[in-house]
């Protein structure tokens, strides 16, 4: 952050009148400079170069012979409007003005000062003197405010502690309005929300006087940008004029402070955000190595690792599509105290067996309730050592696997899977792809050539334990027809259903080719 002069403490050339600095000055035109800040006091001479080069903001002292050696009042004019072009607070003369210098210092809006009995050299200490006075006293004060926002970052107070320094430097209440995230504000400062038109401001840190329309009155807006996107917006209320030079200074600065505290925050989430999925992978993955070390690197991140857990895995039913949105957002609020990995298209949940005070297959069913059949959620059996963490992992995904393929959809565990949840396990192996293939596949051929039915028949009586009369009944067939199929089936198979070994074979390849 830079150090100016703060134009406040400088003097203008309305307080030059006001304050009497000057005995017995007044203004003759020019009115509408008045608000302009004298930074330097030059005098012209009564030779050549009568006046150097302006740096902007001089109060220039034209006494009798410097102004007869430029071309005496005839030339007043030209020289009032010279001196507006480069930048002048006001120009001073002892002498009376014609009405052309008089109009011309109205046009250009240069106040015209005429000085009465005191000497141009008297006249220019006291206005150096004043002036120097008002900078040094300007410089320590904005130092000050300065020292405030850094200490108000070094403290790690945060965007509060910047706006209320912005606040108490001011005296006037301050809101920040970030892009995302809540509102923060001073004491005083409204709650009303910042208006539609104010986030189509320029993205620069330009400083915009504006009026919206509320119990607020006019405010000043500055925009907080970080490489050309708006990070939000600066708001200053309960303001009657555009702000001065060192205000718009300040708010600068405040917007720079914002910009460094929303870049420590950003690095912060990065960090923690690397230090979680180290955990997490190590969790995931079985690397443990000293438990006192995993169980204290969690507590450094706000969270708590059960001692008798279940590892959840929810997901889409329909493996293709994401997870809702909405459900993560539940998820993360609800289980933020326990480990919570976001794999993309799944969430992999490390929980105690009571949460929110319900048991953990209670809880889940109520929070993915209302998404119906869409979501899918597999639950592991209990473990009580982080080194069965991987094994539990792979037990909830084969839940959630058989829970999309048997049930389509809801929760289920990895104790009801029963025998899919045995066989599921195979279902990548090529041998048992090939069992399948071998067994299966000349019903479904036969079925797709003659639209038949013979691969729901076969389900139907494995179902029925080999109960032909039971089995009839279920598929509303007459006995005869029914032996007719079997017969079929056990012809296309080269299989014996006489057989309960042969009967098992095909049961459990029915059963593996739902969860292929």
């Amino acid at each position: 952050m830079c150090s100016v002069h703060y134009t406040r403490q400088m003097i203008t050339v309305k307080e030059l009148l006001e304050g009497k600095l000057i005995q017995g000055a007044r203004l003759l035109a020019g009115r509408e400079g008045l608000r302009k800040s004298a930074a330097w006091a030059v005098t012209a001479h009564a030779r050549t170069p009568a006046l150097g080069p302006l740096q902007g903001g001089e109060i220039v002292l034209l006494p009798p012979p410097a102004l007869r050696h430029l071309g005496g009042p005839a030339v007043l004019a030209s020289l009032v409007s010279g001196l507006a072009d480069q930048g002048a607070a006001g120009a001073c003369i002892w002498t009376e003005p014609d009405a052309e210098a008089l109009d011309t210092a109205d046009r250009v809006g240069l106040p015209l000062i005429q000085i009465g009995d005191t000497v141009a050299p008297d006249v220019e200490r006291q206005l150096l003197d004043h002036i120097a006075s008002r900078l040094r006293t300007g410089l320590r004060q904005q130092e000050d405010r300065q020292a405030n926002l850094l200490d108000a970052l070094a403290a790690s107070e945060g965007m509060q502690g910047i706006v209320n320094v912005l606040a108490e430097t001011l005296e006037l209440p301050v809101a920040y309005f970030p892009s995302q995230g809540p509102v923060i504000r001073s004491a005083g400062a409204s709650d009303t929300p910042i208006g539609a038109a104010l986030r189509q401001l320029p993205r620069g840190q330009n400083i915009t006087m504006v009026d919206p329309g509320d119990r607020r009155g006019a405010i000043w807006v500055a925009s907080v940008v970080r490489a050309g996107s708006r990070l939000g917006v600066l708001v200053v209320e309960g303001v009657h004029s555009e702000p001065s030079a060192a205000e718009a200074l300040f708010i600068r600065q405040t917007s720079s402070a914002i910009l460094a505290e929303t870049r420590r925050l950003d690095a912060a989430h990065e960090t923690e955000k690397r230090l979680r999925d180290n955990l997490y992978r190590d969790l995931l993955e079985g690397r443990v190595g000293d438990l006192d070390v995993i169980y204290m690197r969690a507590r450094s991140l706000g969270l708590r690792i059960p001692v008798e857990a279940r590892v959840t895995v929810v997901a889409a039913t329909d493996p293709s599509r994401p997870l809702s949105e909405v459900l993560k957002e539940r998820l993360l609020t609800y289980h933020a105290s326990y480990p919570i990995v976001d794999q993309g298209r799944e969430i992999v949940l490390i929980s105690p067996l009571i949460l929110r005070g319900a048991p953990l297959e209670a809880f889940l069913r109520k929070l993915i309730g209302p998404m119906g059949a869409s979501v899918s959620a597999g639950v592991s059996d209990v473990i009580n050592e982080l080194r069965q963490i991987p094994n539990a992992l792979k037990e909830a995904r084969l839940a959630l696997l058989v829970g999309r393929r048997k049930r389509g959809g809801g929760v289920l565990t990895w104790t009801d899977t029963g025998v899919d949840g045995l066989l599921a396990p195979l279902r990548d192996t090529p041998e048992a792809r090939r069992s399948v293939e071998r067994l299966l596949n000349p019903l479904l051929s036969y079925d797709e050539r003659h639209d038949a039915s013979l691969t729901q028949t076969l389900e139907t009586y494995v179902e029925c334990n080999g109960n032909a009369s039971v089995a009839a009944h279920r598929l509303s067939l007459h006995r005869n027809s029914l032996a007719y199929r079997l017969r079929r089936i056990e012809e296309l198979t080269a299989v014996s259903l006489a057989d309960s070994e042969s009967r098992l074979l095909l049961t459990l390849a029915l059963r593996l080719r739902r969860l292929l």
